[in-house]
């Protein structure tokens, strides 16, 4: 998970929302003008976002249509708040994410059983459901967009493939909306409700970890340190490559240097 900068308004659902400002999401603006809005929006939050989901960092640019879904990180259920706020068009709410293996084929299923390898939104609704109460997510897990761009809140399994927090970029780091004792806690909470964890994720991050041991094999053979370089450079050259966190944290400094030097904030 990375944090997200977004663009500078206005856009197709800050309009829509300025001119029906108590108008819902399902039944008004995704229908708006045929659609072509929701599809416009939807399409500005996944270049913004690098192609990549707002949460496990999976490549969604390349997904059918059907399969790119609009998340609200405060459940546009809620409706209007008693201070006006209209959560469902608030276009600070909104992020493009992957379907979190609702989609996946039976294949697939049988090799990663639902809910258990229920992930993102899917998962965060999972558990809404189960527990039949809505937990406001503000202070509980983190917002991409009020996320730190550096230093790194995650660390990595590398045996596994499993997220944690680094311990000590969280003790360096204060967030002001923390709702729990430390940032750790916060960013556990955040891959739990997430289930960031889940093993068809997982299996993903260890084949990084491979490519990754690969590279520095081949620059041990050529007694060439410069070759991990390359791979920093490779991995980190198109804005942004799928699972971003994962090969941040697999190179390390490099990384940070190379995102330093190009000015990274998200």
């Amino acid at each position: 998970m990375k944090r997200i900068y977004k663009s500078l308004t206005p856009n197709s659902l800050t309009a829509y929302a300025q001119q029906n400002p108590t108008a819902d999401w399902d039944n008004g603006f995704r229908s708006s003008n045929g659609g072509n809005d929701y599809k416009a929006v939807r399409a500005l939050m996944v270049d913004e976002q690098g192609g990549l989901c707002a949460y496990c960092e999976t490549e969604i640019k390349n997904l059918p249509e059907h399969h790119k879904q609009v998340e609200h990180y405060h459940d546009k259920s809620q409706g209007i708040a008693a201070n006006g706020h209209n959560w469902a068009l608030d276009w600070n709410n909104v992020f493009a994410v992957c379907p979190g293996g609702s989609r996946i084929d039976e294949e697939e299923k049988r090799n990663y059983p639902l809910p258990d390898n229920l992930s993102c939104d899917a998962h965060k609704n999972h558990l809404k459901l189960k527990s039949n109460v809505y937990v406001p997510p503000e202070g509980r897990v983190l917002n991409p967009l009020d996320m730190v761009a550096s230093p790194c809140l995650f660390s990595l399994n590398r045996a596994n493939g499993e997220l944690m927090p680094n311990v000590e970029n969280c003790a360096r780091v204060e967030i002001t909306y923390n709702m729990h004792a430390t940032v750790q806690e916060l960013v556990e909470h955040t891959i739990k409700v997430f289930n960031l964890n889940c093993a068809r994720l997982t299996a993903q991050r260890v084949q990084y970890v491979y490519a990754r041991e690969r590279a520095v094999k081949v620059a041990r053979n050529l007694n060439n340190p410069a070759a991990l370089d390359s791979l920093v450079s490779q991995w980190f050259s198109n804005r942004w490559p799928a699972f971003f966190t994962t090969r941040r944290i697999l190179l390390g400094e490099q990384a940070e240097r190379y995102l330093s030097s190009m000015q990274y904030v998200g």
